[in-house]
Formats: C-alpha cells, structure tokens, sequence
C-alpha cells in the first residue's frame, strides 16, 4: 500500500472519531433547548352583523364592524382602519370613488387580526374637585398625627370637617411649630380661605397605615359629650352622618338643640327632637317647618322681627350669637368645650346652693330646716351621677334664657 494511501485513511479515521464527538457533545443530555415558538394571535372571527363608516372631526375614516358569534351569539364591535376594512373586503369603492359598506359581507364569516384593531381612546382622567372653604377651626388630635380641620363654605354656609395628616396640613400651612418645636395650630389661617386636595383627606374611621378604628372618633366625641342633655349615643350620631351630614353641622346642631331646650316647658318636645328637627330643616333648606312636635304649629325659634329662620347661617346667628366661635366642632375635639362646660356647671351649682341656702332660711322661721333633703344644694347636684358630664341644663342656657334675644319664642310657653 502506497503512502499516500496510507495516508488517506488515517485521515479519514481522525475526521469520523471527530465526527463521533460532536454527534455526542450535541446528544439531548448536552442540547441547548429550542426556543419556543411565538404564538400567533387568535384571530377575531364571526359572522359579519354591521359595517359602519365613521368620519371624525380631522376627516380620519374608520370603519365599526359587528360580529356575532356562531357558537355563543355574542357580538362584538371592533374598529379597523379604512384601509384595513378595504382589504378585508368589508367596504368597498362607489362609481365616484367614495368608500362605502360591501353589503354582500353582512351575513358572511371573516377573520380579523387582532393587531390590525384599533383600540378605544381613553378619556383623560378628570382632575379631582377641590375642597374648598373658609377655614373654622383647626385641631391636632391626640394622637398628633392628624389633624381635624373644619371648612366654611362661602356660598352655602354648609361646614364639613377633613381629617388630614400632620404633614399635609403643616404643607398647607395650617400648622406650625413653637419655639420647643412641637406642632401647634396656626391661629392666622383661621378665617383664611384653603383648599384642600381630596386624595390627601383620611376617610372616615381610618388612620394612616392603621386598620379601620372600629368607631370614628368624632362621632365617638359627640356622642359622649352631648350624651345626657340630647340622649344621643354613637349609632344616632353616625345615622345623621351617613345620612350625609358632615360631623360639624351636627356638632353644630346638637349645640344648638342643648340651647333652645327648655326642660320646663308645658310641652312634650325633647331636646333630641329639636336636634332631628334642625337636621331636617338643613337638609330640606326649609327652616319653617322647624315646629315643637306637641302641636305642629309653634316654631322652635322665632327671629326678633317675629319671621322665623331662611336660611342655615340666619338660624345659627339667631341662636348662638356671639357663642358660634366656641360652640363648634373644634372645641369639642380639642377639650376646650369640655372646661368651659366644667366651669358653667360649678357656677350653676353655686347658684343653685345659694338659692336653695335662701329659701331653707325662709322655711327655717317655720321650724322645717333641710335636714330631710341632707345639705343645701345637694339633692340638685344632678350633674355629679353622671360622672362629670354634662349639666342637666345645658351649657350657656341660664344665660340664654335671661337675656332672651328671640331665642325664648320657641319654647312652647
């Protein structure tokens, strides 16, 4: 055998054990996997129900197309390009070379891609409304980590009261920090117009990163402090508010019910009936169908001209006056209230230890003394059973009452 043959072969072995190598570095145990096919859309298919050209204000053509299903019977309504629609064959040219619906596919079955659909346009999202108004009063709750701020508004007179947190409201400046750094409302922002993005309000019952309180705290507030002068309890409370009255008109409300109720009236009206009929009246905006429920016909409150209330802020200057400042929303929340409420009650029981000191001397002359009712003032001091809340009389009415201003008509006398 020649060299060269020799040679040959060799050769030929090396490039078959070569050949064997690759066959087994490529064998499944060592393939790469293929990639996975890309899938083809599904094609939007059904039987041709409506052709519709649209033209839009630019002068764009487009075309709607129904299709009903054959198997389920839905429609559905897509739109296509003119173009697109052309060659589908769904619209086609007039002798003047107009587009125009191919009647002879209504009834037909067709086949769209998907991609050649032309999606509906969102509408641009509306910016939410502001809230707005005169700012009443400002409260860092207890917490200190929100802050309660009750609104005026302008035109209507009608209050509401947002919960925000302690950093949006020292953004919209409505606190700041003293000299030691601690937040403190800020006085001048109060009779100052603000608005207030609704996104930064705390719903109701809610706090910041926390699971829902399980009772809001202002209903909460209300209902423990008008408790006994309106009998009010905390569902009575939030059935006024989810009847859509904002916690500061029924503050408002109950502040003003405690004042025209009369306990020594000749009528059977309680002070939780003037508060539902106040309610009412702010609601309907019909404030002469305020009446004492005994006979339909005598207004809780008649104005000096001897015209009852038009309106929300003639009947809340009517009743409390220059007392509006403080018989709010606010003091109650902040505890103000709660002290000024405290030191109406001592001054009413001085009073009334005072004038029942006098009339034990007058009945003394006769032999009888007190000894059967214990110390002067004590059988009267109705306040101290019920833990230090409010006064059987309501706060300020000792003083309504003597003085009068109009508030006296309504009380069934």
């Amino acid at each position: 055998m020649s060299r060269a043959k020799v040679f040959t072969s060799i050769l030929m072995a090396l490039i078959l054990i070569a050949l064997s190598g690759v066959s087994v570095w490529a064998a499944p145990g060592g393939q790469e996997p293929a990639p996975e096919p890309i899938e083809e859309p599904t094609t939007i298919s059904g039987e041709v129900q409506d052709i519709v050209i649209e033209v839009d204000e630019e002068g764009t053509a487009t075309v709607l197309v129904t299709l009903v299903d054959e198997t389920t019977g839905e429609t559905q309504t897509v739109r296509l390009s003119l173009e697109t629609a052309m060659t589908l064959e769904l619209v086609e040219e007039d002798a003047e070379g107009n587009p125009i619906a191919n009647t002879e596919k209504i009834g037909q079955p067709v086949e769209i891609d998907p991609n050649d659909v032309i999606e509906p346009e969102q509408p641009p999202e509306e910016e939410p409304t502001l809230i707005s108004g005169v700012i009443e009063d400002i409260v860092i709750e207890e917490t200190g980590d929100t802050v309660l701020v009750t609104l005026v508004d302008e035109t209507t007179g009608e209050t509401q009261t947002v919960r925000l947190s302690l950093e949006t409201a020292i953004t919209l400046g409505l606190v700041e920090e003293d000299a030691e750094g601690n937040p403190i409302r800020n006085e001048d922002k109060i009779g100052q117009p603000v608005e207030i993005d609704p996104n930064d309000v705390i719903e109701d019952g809610e706090e910041e990163g926390e699971e829902p309180l399980a009772e809001h705290p202002v209903a909460s507030a209300l209902a423990e402090f008008f408790a006994d002068t309106l009998e009010l309890d905390y569902g009575t409370i939030m059935g006024y508010h989810e009847d859509g009255m904002g916690f500061g008109v029924i503050a408002q409300a109950c502040w003003m019910s405690s004042m025209l109720y009369d306990s020594e009236a000749e009528n059977n009206t309680t002070a939780s009936d003037i508060l539902a009929a106040i309610l009412a009246a702010k609601k309907s905006g019909d404030f002469s169908s305020m009446m004492l429920s005994d006979d339909g016909e005598t207004p809780i409150i008649t104005l000096p001209n001897g015209e009852t209330p038009k309106n929300w802020g003639q009947f809340r200057k009517a009743v409390l006056g220059s007392e509006k400042a403080k018989k709010n929303l606010g003091a109650i929340m902040s505890g103000r209230a709660a002290g000024e409420q405290e030191q109406e009650q001592e001054q009413e029981q001085e009073q009334e230890i005072t004038a029942t000191a006098n009339e034990d001397q007058g009945k003394g002359k006769k032999g009888k003394g007190h000894s059967e009712d214990g110390p002067p003032g004590k059988n009267k001091d109705k306040g101290g059973k019920k833990g230090g809340g409010p006064p059987a009389v309501p706060p300020g009415q000792e003083k309504d009452k003597d003085k009068g201003g109009g508030k006296g008509k309504g009380k069934g006398k």
